[in-house]
């Protein structure tokens, strides 16, 4: 076989291996992505879905698929665009950091780890400490907190090494898209176990596998969660301190509800036997296969409460689409509390929210 073989790192690795091509500017490479996939997914959509993703309206076709030993795809590219579909670039403009590296360190900082520090977070060093961002006692927390953003004091360790994970692979997700996938991709939890139901296990136990691969996010900005606030009824100089912008204010009106925020859950407090009506606007973005047709599964306790949505199915045309729907609820209601749930369904991916009523 002609020509040399060529090693780039996809994700966490990929391996590109060079195959004869008459074009001497392309090659064709293959990008291994792990292990073969056993769960129902469909290879194909994925792969020509992360093509859309790397080079968005650029013509690129995959030529083959490998889904029997292991996950991969054949793609003919230049060398420049292979760069590209390894993630490899030199770091951002904007990046002001540094890499604070020992001699007697075992690592050094490249396109991939563009800066590292070592820190205490009592700002005391002592002369047992290894002078270091190599984690020497530890499980790595710290670079769990960097990859998901700052830290939260009593964060669960296992939803911030989750967020982390859905990260590593979505690296311009925004918070609230991974937690939604997080949320999403969760598996339902039984409220026999517990009566206080998803007040008490949330949307469910955290599958950071699936939430890499999520289908649907529920996105939301920080605008949306200003006026979140605003609606809440913080006053601006509380916003301010928030923001650290001393620009922040309440723009327009602040009509609405809280549950208005783009939330991939829906909760609903009421009062005993009273008539409810309420509404839940909100918006979904495609990030799995280009084409995809979602189907409503509402699954909610029978009785004083009518559920539904409108419309009940989305149709996608492209990766990053943004389709919005309704969920109604009305009726009576005298429990306590009563929870049930809305998954999009495609046939390959489930995008579960929870619904809950409680008084």
């Amino acid at each position: 076989m002609k020509g040399g073989k060529y090693l780039l790192h996809f994700f966490l690795f990929a391996l590109l291996a060079h195959l004869p091509q008459s074009n001497a500017n392309r090659k064709s490479y293959i990008v291994y992505m792990g292990d073969h996939l056993d769960d129902g997914v469909s290879t194909s959509l994925l792969h020509a879905s992360m093509l859309q993703y790397v080079f968005g309206s650029e013509s690129k076709s995959v030529l083959c698929s490998y889904n029997k030993s292991f996950n991969g795809f054949v793609v003919d590219l230049n060398e420049e665009e292979a760069q590209k579909m390894a993630g490899i670039g030199p770091p951002p403009t904007k990046w002001k950091g540094s890499c604070q590296v020992e001699p007697s360190d075992n690592f050094t900082c490249n396109k991939k780890i563009i800066g590292a520090k070592y820190y205490r977070s009592d700002g005391m060093f002592f002369p047992s400490d290894l002078a270091s961002p190599r984690d020497s006692d530890g499980h790595g927390t710290h670079t769990a907190s960097t990859a998901a953003g700052n830290s939260v004091h009593g964060v669960s360790l296992f939803g911030f090494g989750s967020a982390a994970y859905v990260k590593s692979f979505h690296p311009t997700w925004s918070p609230a898209a991974i937690q939604s996938a997080l949320m999403t991709t969760a598996s339902p939890m039984s409220p026999s176990i517990n009566l206080e139901a998803e007040f008490a296990y949330g949307s469910g136990h955290l599958n950071p596998l699936q939430a890499a691969n999520p289908g649907l996010v529920y996105d939301a900005n920080e605008a949306d969660f200003i006026t979140f606030l605003c609606r809440q009824g913080y006053a601006t100089r509380f916003l301010r301190l928030l923001t650290k912008d001393n620009s922040t204010t309440c723009l327009g009106s602040t009509n609405g509800t809280v549950s208005d925020l783009n939330y991939p859950s829906f909760g609903l407090s009421t009062s005993p036997s009273k008539a409810l009506s309420r509404s839940f606007k909100r918006t979904v973005t495609n990030v799995g296969s280009p084409l995809a047709l979602y189907r409503a599964d509402l699954s909610f306790p029978t009785g004083g409460l009518n559920v539904r949505v409108d419309p009940d199915v989305l149709v996608f045309t492209s990766v990053g689409q943004k389709l919005s729907f309704e969920v109604v609820i009305e009726g009576t209601f005298d429990e306590s509390l009563v929870s049930g749930s809305l998954v999009w369904d495609d046939g390959e991916h489930k995008v579960r929210s929870p619904i809950v009523v409680f008084i």
